[in-house]
């Protein structure tokens, strides 16, 4: 009986000290986490908590806008909405920054080398949250009405953004957070996204890599069409003015479209556009796309064509 309490204690006693152990390792295991967590939430570089202001909008622009633009985005229209909007990709932002700053009215939800499924996923997400419109402007492309051009980011931003951990964890936030620690400490100049060559060498390559990347595989959206037809009524049934907008490219760019055969499907995209509200084609501008100096590069207008195509469409207040 004796050795029997003596050997039940003595296996208690070795129980309690293992788990001390295994607890101490934990802790130690966790501080590099805890630590981690603490340097996110007060850099807090895509602006998750609204009042956090201790890093400056300007350096969290600079960084985390350009690493991922998706998540900067939302959560900047989650923290100062707008009623008018502008959806597309980085020739919608092109032409929001060409207009600033008689832009603050606007909000652009546009993303570089945006998706068609991805302007519409952002049209969901916000009539879903139930904001209120008066406005919305989506500038459109004929390479982005793909079928197969359905790239998924929007989505899984909205994923990312649901809690604080699933922020704070996210490579984007830790790559942003490390950049604008290390601009703070260090006062280097960060750019991100810049492209190392000059225009002529990115002109060309741009030309090159386009049809291949946008016409190889094609084929006709009809779901896009279907739930662009959704906005569409759902902007009558609220009385919110739409407008589309098919940006200027390159005479060049264009008469790929050509080499690949998708001439009628040109047209058709065209005129499925013309039934879904107000219209305005840029791309048929000859006065715009002959120019070569009206470009950046072959699919992206510089700024001051950016302020005729401002001046042109619509005024903003």
């Amino acid at each position: 009986m004796f050795y029997y309490e003596w050997y039940t204690t003595r296996v208690y006693i070795f129980s309690i000290l293992r788990m001390k152990k295994l607890f101490k390792k934990i802790i130690a295991f966790s501080i590099p986490f805890a630590f981690y967590l603490i340097v996110v939430l007060i850099i807090d570089p895509f602006s998750y908590f609204k009042k956090n202001t201790i890093v400056n909008t300007e350096v969290k622009e600079k960084i985390s806008k350009r690493i991922e633009p998706h998540l900067y985005k939302i959560l900047s229209f989650e923290n100062n909405p707008k009623k008018n909007i502008l959806l597309g990709d980085s020739r919608t932002n092109r032409l929001y920054e060409s207009i600033s700053p008689n832009s603050n009215t606007w909000s652009s939800l546009g993303y570089g080398a945006s998706s068609l499924n991805e302007v519409l996923a952002t049209f969901d997400w916000i009539r879903h949250e139930g904001y209120q419109l008066d406005s919305i402007i989506i500038g459109l492309n004929f390479n982005l009405y793909n079928k197969y051009n359905k790239r998924t980011w929007v989505e899984e931003t909205l994923e990312r953004k649901k809690n604080v951990f699933s922020y704070a964890f996210s490579s984007y936030v830790a790559k942003s957070t490390f950049l604008i620690l290390k601009n703070s400490i260090l006062e280097e100049d960060i750019d991100i996204g810049k492209p190392k060559i000059s225009k002529d060498e990115f002109w060309k390559s741009s030309l090159k890599n386009f049809g291949n990347k946008f016409y190889k595989r094609y084929g006709y959206p009809h779901s896009y069409l279907a739930r662009l037809k959704k906005i569409s009524n759902y902007c009558k049934d609220k009385n919110i003015h739409l407008i589309f907008w098919i940006p200027p490219c390159s005479s060049q760019l264009n008469l790929i479209v050509e080499e690949y055969n998708l001439t009628n499907e040109l047209q058709q995209f065209q005129e499925d556009l013309k039934g879904l509200g107000e219209l305005y084609n840029f791309n048929s501008d000859e006065c715009i796309i002959n120019n070569k100096d009206n470009f950046t590069d072959p699919a992206h207008f510089n700024f001051e064509t950016g302020n005729y195509i401002y001046h042109k469409m619509v005024k903003f207040k």
